[in-house]
């Protein structure tokens, strides 16, 4: 047997086994990533500030971060910047956060929730989602 084996959908698993399968129930705050402009050197004898790295998002906004916010590399125009509630940020490719997330307030969000579509069909827009 090798060392890793292909799943069905593609991902490499180690030998010990398949790695459990999530479903995301969590609400984050996100938005497009329309920019990355690093501002200073990615290198490690310079000390992480929270202004090493630019981050421009589609909807006008922009974030400062540190360069370890790149540790897993650099995210790619039309990925997404995650942040969640406990102030963790990341980023995520839009292919994975598209096929995990539902904006709130949308009409997706609402039909993923039977009783939310009702409300939003009826032209209530349910108060559930802020």
């Amino acid at each position: 047997m090798t060392d890793h084996q292909e799943e069905e959908d593609g991902m490499s698993v180690g030998t010990q086994g398949q790695l459990p399968r999530w479903q995301c129930h969590t609400q984050v705050r996100a938005d497009r990533i329309k920019a990355v402009i690093v501002l200073s050197p990615l290198d490690e004898r310079t000390p992480p500030t929270n202004h090493d790295v630019t981050i421009l998002l589609d909807g006008g906004g922009e974030i400062g971060v540190s360069k370890t916010f790149l540790s897993r590399g650099i995210p790619s125009v039309g990925d997404y910047f995650v942040q969640e509630d406990d102030g963790y940020q990341s980023w995520s490719s839009a292919k994975a956060f598209e096929g995990g997330y539902l904006r709130l307030g949308s009409k997706a969000a609402y039909e993923y929730d039977e009783v939310a579509y009702a409300r939003f069909v009826l032209g209530e827009y349910a108060t559930k989602y802020p």
